[in-house]
């Protein structure tokens, strides 16, 4: 409105003056002036206005590098001595296991020969000693094992008795005799009695409630219990007969705590507890002393079989097993020997650790060689790596089996070879005063236009986001690397909002993790005013 007024007063004035053409010009340039003055003014005040769009970010760090193979070989000789067979020239392919190159190796192959010989005449002494030992031998070991066998069979054959001795004497004692000190109710047994120590009367009420679960899983299964039961079921509830007498004699010596206790002695109306469970601890005791030695006899006779039962292995082994230990000794020895003939031999040849391609072949034929001394150098043909250095700021950002998109100054920018981060150095190497980590990117797949030494530019991606919030840059102030400052439109006004932001794309979009929606209106910074602001407040 102000330009149009302004420019409407330059005309008028226009109207008065027509003498002078060189102050018609003068007012002409200065309306002009005016004009554009007034345009620029309000373009300068025009606000750009955008909103958060969803869009897919990546972050990555651009850096350069050479293509080398990933696996070199620079091979070498262990020994010394004169070349006999060179197999390969530059450029020739060979797989792994490949004879490449080897010395003369006469004295070797004849001490490895020895060596074997060696070893099949001490295998051949220690078979015959392990053949086997004399009949009579044999059938005396054979005695001890099924003297054995039938003192075990004896031995199992008391168990079902021993076991319903158990059952039947707890039952008297704790079920029947010392019924009359215990309350129950469902699963729970309480004292019948006053006593005088709470605590050692809860103790003995809980035990005994512990008790009768103990018993009725071992009384269900010694009702099962016969002559022809299985070994391992004799075992199970002879073991389950042997745990309950010591549960059981555990909770009377906690009741006889509680009975002859300093405050109940002199309570005389227990007097007949006290005297039932002196008789019932005798009982026990007497159960506890029978079913001990039994399991003590049981264990003894399985003992005496097992070694029996070895004692026959090691006399059918051979019949001396000091000889056979002694030649086993040998056999080693001679097998040592022969491994070690091998690894002499094994020193005049040179084979191919992988698949690859020959690059330098330094002797020939009738050369000496000598240990250490390059013969053939080879490169893996199968996969292609690229070596970069990384700065000390971006390191953080790279893992290993980050996506990496690399191209080749041989193919232009348009070839991209997909490719991944297989190593990063821990350790920086200095390149001036600038740390810098060695990272290999190694192709993800053959490919025959690559070539080592070829110039590579690397792209690392080290973050994607799909769907992200994203602004321009430019809409943005930071004020640290996690959090920044937006400007909101709401109605007439423009607000500060402070957002949380995330990965910046090489495209100048930033990520806002949170603080704006897809709705929001944001206004873009306008240079100055944002430190004018500042230094205001």
């Amino acid at each position: 409105m102000m330009i149009i007024e302004l420019t409407s007063r330059v005309f008028a004035s226009l109207k008065h003056i027509r003498s002078s053409k060189t102050s018609l010009s003068v007012l002409l340039i200065s309306a002009i002036a005016v004009l554009w003055f007034g345009v620029s003014s309000s373009n300068n005040n025009k606000e750009e206005e955008i909103k958060p769009s969803r869009v897919s970010l990546s972050q990555t760090v651009r850096v350069s590098g050479k293509v080398q193979a990933a696996k070199e070989a620079n091979l070498s000789f262990q020994g010394t001595g004169n070349i006999s067979y060179i197999g390969v020239s530059i450029g020739d392919k060979v797989f792994q296991g490949k004879v490449l190159a080897t010395l003369y190796s006469g004295d070797e192959q004849a001490n490895l020969l020895q060596a074997k010989a060696t070893l099949a005449n001490a295998q051949a002494t220690l078979d015959q000693l392990v053949r086997g030992a004399r009949p009579e031998e044999l059938a005396i070991k054979e005695q001890v094992v099924v003297s054995a066998k039938n003192t075990l069979e004896s031995t199992y054959a008391t168990i079902p008795d021993a076991v319903r001795n158990v059952d039947t004497s707890i039952a008297d004692s704790i079920k029947t005799k010392l019924s009359p000190l215990f309350n129950q109710s469902g699963e729970i047994y309480t004292i019948a009695f006053s006593a005088c120590d709470q605590v050692l009367q809860s103790s003995v009420e809980i035990s005994r409630t512990n008790l009768e679960k103990r018993l009725s899983v071992f009384q269900k299964n010694a009702s099962l219990v016969s002559m022809i039961s299985s070994g391992e079921t004799l075992d199970k509830s002879f073991e389950e007969a042997y745990q309950a007498t010591i549960a059981t004699n555990d909770f009377i010596s906690k009741l006889s705590s509680l009975l002859l206790a300093s405050c109940s002695v002199q309570n005389s109306s227990l007097d007949t507890y006290r005297t039932t469970l002196a008789s019932v601890r005798t009982t026990m005791n007497a159960v506890f002393a029978d079913i001990s030695s039994k399991r003590a006899a049981l264990t003894s006779a399985k003992n005496t079989l097992a070694q029996a039962e070895r004692d026959l292995t090691l006399t059918k082994a051979g019949t001396d097993s000091t000889k056979i230990s002694a030649q086993q000794a040998l056999v080693s020895q001679a097998e040592a020997s022969v491994l070690a003939a091998e690894a002499r031999l094994g020193k005049t040849v040179v084979t191919a650790p992988f698949d690859g391609t020959i690059t330098d072949v330094t002797l020939t034929k009738g050369e000496t060689a000598s240990a250490g001394k390059v013969v053939v150098s080879m490169m893996s043909t199968s996969a292609f790596e690229v070596e970069a250095s990384i700065p000390e700021i971006d390191i953080a950002k790279i893992q290993k089996g980050n996506s990496v998109e690399i191209t080749l100054d041989a193919y232009g920018s348009s070839v991209i070879f997909p490719a991944t981060i297989t190593r990063v150095d821990e350790s920086a190497v200095f390149e001036g005063n600038v740390p810098k980590y060695k990272t290999i990117a190694t192709f993800a797949e053959k490919d025959d236009r690559i070539k080592t030494g070829m110039t590579a530019n690397v792209s690392i991606i080290t973050k994607r986001v799909a769907g992200a919030i994203a602004l321009p840059i430019r809409f943005v102030e930071s004020l640290d690397a996690n959090r920044g400052l937006v400007s909101v439109r709401k109605g007439e006004e423009v607000q500060e909002k402070e957002v949380v932001l995330g990965i910046r794309s090489d495209d100048g979009m930033i990520e806002i993790k949170s603080g704006l929606t897809e709705d929001d209106t944001v206004v873009a910074i306008q240079p100055g005013v944002r430190s004018a602001q500042k230094q205001t407040n």
